[in-house]
Formats: C-alpha cells, structure tokens, sequence
C-alpha cells in the first residue's frame, strides 16, 4: 500500500542554517509549469534599476494562489514535490513581476494595474500613486518557459497577465 506523501509548511531559514543543508540534497529549482494561476500581490513592489543598461523599474512578488485548468496537474505535482517527498504548497511559490519604466514599456504596468482592478477615480493620479495600492489584490499570471542566456536552464516566467474572474 503506497503512503500518501505528506504536506509540510516550510519553516523561514536563516543564512547558516541553508549553509548548512548537505550537497547531495541540493538541485537545481524545476520552472513552475507553464500555464495560467491565480496571484496576489504581495506587498510593496520594490524599485531599482536593471545591471546591464540602468534601466529603471518595479518588481512585484506575486504569491500563486491557484492553478488554473491549463496547468498539466501531474507537472505541477512534480514541481511542488521535494527531493524527500513532502509537496510544498502552491501559496508558498512566489514569481517575480518586472516592468521596466521606459516610454515604450510603460503601457504594459498600466495594463497590469488595470488587470488588478485599479482604475483611476481621478485621471490625474500618478503611476506610481496607484502602485502604493497593488497590496493584497489579485490578478491572473500566465507562465511561459524561457531558455536561460547559455541554453543550460529552463526559467518560468510570467509573460502576461488579466483580470482576475
């Protein structure tokens, strides 16, 4: 009779505690499943600017919350299964949201603003006013897989998203 593999909520980890963990158990993190999921944004975005060309922009954690009818079910299994066989839950994952601030890609921000339900009472409101407001609101997220720069890794990555229905 096979055991049902058990839930485990993950404990925070301290900097020597994850120096700590052996070698053997240490692998390379598999990409979400590509696929649409319910996200909530979590906290503030944070705002910096890009390595390579100084490109300003916001960056929003997004918490997944649930997987939608076009996840592969057995895929997203496999990703939330551990090396020991505990399944981490989905509103643990986390994905990052980038949106560059550059005249050309600014509509994309506005967008997902509005796919958040933020829509300006006053049109003379600031981007970055309604930005203050994202805490806590959902959206849908899709995830599209990406071959990293040298081809040896495959990345999930958000590539759009829509309102929340």
């Amino acid at each position: 009779m096979a055991t049902k593999p058990k839930v485990v909520e993950s404990e925070p980890k301290t900097f020597t505690s994850i120096l700590d963990t052996p070698m053997s158990e240490i692998s390379r993190p598999k990409p979400a499943p590509h696929g649409s999921y319910l996200a909530m944004v979590k906290g503030l975005p944070r705002y910096d600017k890009s390595t390579k060309k100084g490109t300003p922009f916001s960056e929003y954690s997004m918490q997944l919350l649930e997987a939608l009818d076009d996840v592969d079910g057995d895929a997203l299994q496999v990703w939330l299964t551990r090396k020991d066989g505990t399944i981490v839950p989905l509103q643990e994952k986390m994905m990052k949201l980038t949106f560059y601030h550059t005249p050309d890609a600014l509509w994309r921000l506005v967008k997902f603003l509005k796919d958040l339900g933020l829509e300006p009472e006053d049109e003379e409101i600031s981007i970055g006013d309604m930005e203050q407001q994202t805490p806590g609101r959902q959206c849908i997220v899709h995830v599209k897989h990406t071959p990293s720069d040298d081809g040896e890794a495959m990345f999930g990555n958000i590539d759009k998203t829509g309102p929340a229905e």
